[in-house]
C-alpha cells in the first residue's frame, strides 16, 4: 500500500472514530443537557465582564499547565518550546474530559508528542 493511500486510510478511520464519539454522547447526553436556545440565552443575560474574567483565568490556568510541563520535560532534557507545550496542553485538556479514561489517554498523547 503507498503512502497517500495509507494517510488517506488512517485520515478515515480518525473520522468515523470522532462521528462515533459523537452519535455516542449525543445519545447518551439527550435530555441531560440545556437545549441551544437555553444556553443562547443564559449568554445574552450574562454580564460580558464576569465571562471576561473567566476566560482570562482559564488562559492563565492553561499556561501555567503549560509552563509545568515545560519545566518537567525540560528537567529529563526534552526540548519542548512553549508553543508547542502549549499546543500539547491545549489537545490534552481536550481529550481528558471528552474521552473516557480521557487523563491516562492524554497523558499519553502529551509523551508522544514531546518525544
Amino acid at each position: 500500500m503507498t503512502a497517500p493511500r495509507r494517510s488517506r486510510k488512517r485520515l478515515w478511520r480518525i473520522i468515523a472514530f470522532v462521528v462515533a464519539i459523537g452519535l455516542l454522547a449525543t445519545l447518551t447526553l439527550r435530555g441531560r443537557m440545556p437545549s441551544g436556545p437555553d444556553v443562547f440565552s443564559a449568554l445574552r443575560h450574562a454580564e460580558i465582564g464576569w465571562i471576561a474574567v473567566a476566560a482570562g483565568m482559564q488562559a492563565l490556568s492553561m499556561g501555567a499547565f503549560a509552563a509545568q510541563q515545560r519545566a518537567l520535560l525540560q528537567a529529563w532534557g526534552v526540548r519542548f518550546p512553549l508553543g508547542r507545550a502549549m499546543s500539547v496542553t491545549l489537545a490534552r485538556s481536550a481529550i481528558s474530559i471528552s474521552l473516557p479514561a480521557g487523563a491516562a489517554v492524554s497523558a499519553a498523547y502529551a509523551l508522544r508528542r514531546a518525544g
